[in-house]
């Protein structure tokens, strides 16, 4: 599978938002795309530093031109709702392996987060305020849940 139909996939299977609108025909209010323009790069880096960087208080000054970002097999995305930047991720395959980097999500749009967690991981998602929601699967991942 391509990475950028990977990721779509991926988005697909935990934003319900898209699949229930896709399935009625509807167009969703979600859209995940790669970055390309000048005007998307802006938002791509703001979103970025505000919540990565200033969110954090990092002393560090953030790098709008690193190179890692447009280095071959590196995929920046934008997550846009309802016309509205509001988050991104960039995604970096690496042979058999995709990589989600410099994951930053502003809290409009978006109200709860998920993961399907590692039994060892548990007690850490806890701590961060998730909670389990529904039975084990059968790969032995947990199903878990944040309000943001």
């Amino acid at each position: 599978m391509p990475t950028f139909q990977l990721i779509l996939s991926l988005y697909n299977r935990f934003c319900p938002d898209y699949n229930v609108r896709r399935s009625l025909g509807e167009k969703s209010m979600h859209e995940l795309k790669q970055v390309e323009t000048e005007s998307e790069w802006s938002a791509f880096h703001t979103i970025r530093e505000d919540v990565l960087w200033k969110a954090r208080g990092r002393s560090e000054t953030y790098n709008r031109s690193h190179p890692e970002d447009r280095k071959p097999g590196h995929l920046p995305m934008l997550l846009i709702y309802d016309g509205a930047p509001i988050g991104v991720l960039r995604l970096d395959s690496h042979s058999e392996v995709a990589w989600f980097r410099r994951v930053a999500i502003r809290e409009k749009g978006c109200r709860f987060a998920r993961s399907n967690v590692d039994r060892a991981a548990v007690g850490f998602y806890r701590k961060l305020g998730f909670s389990e929601v529904e039975n084990e699967h059968s790969d032995g991942a947990i199903p878990m849940v944040k309000e943001l």
